[in-house]
């Protein structure tokens, strides 16, 4: 069970070290997220939350102790509050949390975003571990399967972080833009013929 929340727990710090490093690359989806949010967004903010972020993520794989997962709890824990809030807006076009990829947030950003937080919490739990590095020195074949579980894990994440929100509303639109199609209003029903 310890592997599997290690495993689990190193997805989720290098999801955020991704996420972080798309952000200070392309800063101004997360600055419009910021300024929904009510906060002042100066330009610079974007790239600040992206290194923060990448750090965490980056300390959370290469650190020892509980203090990382802890680290990497609370950055989920923040991003739980900030996609709940968006979501309530309901007019957000991206949370940002790729940078320029727009993605608007959903309850799959919510229930990732809750989900990392509680294997961090878990990670925490257990005493933590003493890093990545020498972690994966003592799984089978040197920790290339568990870097390639990683790798894969965490491509995968952002894949449906990204892709699943948009599918999700393109299919909202296309939904109601057929239910608008095939609806006759009562004014309408003047203009119906019958062939006989």
């Amino acid at each position: 069970m310890h592997g599997v929340l290690v495993g689990a727990y190193s997805i989720a710090a290098s999801v955020l070290v991704v996420s972080g490093v798309w952000k200070i690359a392309r800063p101004a989806g997360i600055t419009r997220a910021i300024s929904t949010l009510g906060f002042a967004a100066p330009r610079f903010s974007g790239r600040m939350l992206g290194v923060v972020e990448a750090s965490v993520g980056g300390f959370g794989l290469l650190g020892s102790g509980v203090i990382p997962s802890v680290l990497v709890a609370g950055a989920y824990g923040l991003f739980v509050v900030a996609v709940i809030i968006l979501m309530r807006r309901g007019d957000v076009s991206s949370c940002g949390c790729f940078g320029e990829v727009e993605s608007p947030p959903s309850a799959f950003h919510l229930a990732f975003n809750l989900n990392a937080m509680l294997v961090a919490f878990g990670h925490a739990a257990v005493g933590g571990w003493e890093g990545l590095g020498p972690f994966a020195r003592e799984t089978p074949a040197s920790g290339v399967p568990f870097l390639a579980f990683i790798i894969i894990g965490s491509a995968s994440s952002i894949a449906m972080l990204t892709m699943v929100p948009r599918v999700a509303a393109l299919r909202r639109t296309l939904a109601t833009e057929a239910g608008a199609r095939h609806s006759i209003s009562p004014e309408d029903d003047s203009d119906v013929r019958l062939s006989p």
